[in-house]
């Protein structure tokens, strides 16, 4: 990931199945300005398996961060 890119820290999320459809919806809330109220983003929807493939990774580099923050 290029750390030069311009970052929204995300404030909060929505996050849930969607039964009839079959996928997952995703939405998050994010700061877009310090001072300013969340920014509530666009609702992202996946199939299962690119669920798994998001949660596989985002553990990874969860474990990653928390290594490089012990050592």
């Amino acid at each position: 990931m290029d750390n030069s890119l311009r970052v929204y820290p995300v404030a909060t999320y929505e996050a849930g199945p969607m039964p009839r459809l079959g996928l997952f919806c995703l939405r998050f809330h994010y700061w877009a300005t310090p001072s300013a109220q969340p920014t509530v983003g666009r609702r992202y929807t996946m199939t299962p398996a690119q669920m798994r493939t998001l949660a596989k990774q985002m553990i990874e580099d969860a474990d990653m961060l928390e290594r490089q923050k012990a050592g």
